[in-house]
């Protein structure tokens, strides 16, 4: 596992836009709290952030770099798509240049659903929104 980084201002920022918290004021501090086995860590460019037929238990959140989407197709790999800075993904992918990922613990996203129902909800429908595209 790689190292996990400390969240600041900007990267917060993105978080909060990406996930779409406005309506909640959940500040830097709160993003730590509510999401504690959630984290920005890093990806060396082509390294693999979710492989193919792998189920991951995160929503991946890229703060820097970009990353390939990617779908088996019998012996090839399609790229489906180039993804960047504030875009979401939770299917097979791959770093296409040295990357910062904010993972989002599908244990936390239940967690809230807890202690947050209207957030909980919010965040999974959010997930799945992302798991069939």
């Amino acid at each position: 596992m790689t190292e996990k980084y400390p969240l600041d201002d900007t990267v917060s920022g993105l978080i909060q836009r990406a996930l779409k918290l406005a309506k909640w004021n959940i500040s830097a501090h709160d993003i730590e709290r509510l999401f504690p086995n959630s984290g920005l860590y890093a990806y060396p460019r082509k390294s693999h952030i979710v492989r193919k037929d792998e189920k991951s238990s995160y929503l991946y959140i890229i703060y820097l770099g970009k990353v390939v989407i990617t779908r088996p197709m019998g012996p090839a790999v399609i790229h489906l798509i180039t993804l960047g800075p504030g875009d979401i993904f939770t299917t097979s992918a791959i770093a296409s240049e040295d990357c910062k990922i904010f993972r989002v613990a599908y244990s936390d996203i239940q967690s809230l659903l807890n202690m947050n129902p209207a957030l909980g909800v919010h965040l999974k429908n959010l997930a799945n929104q992302r798991l069939v595209a």
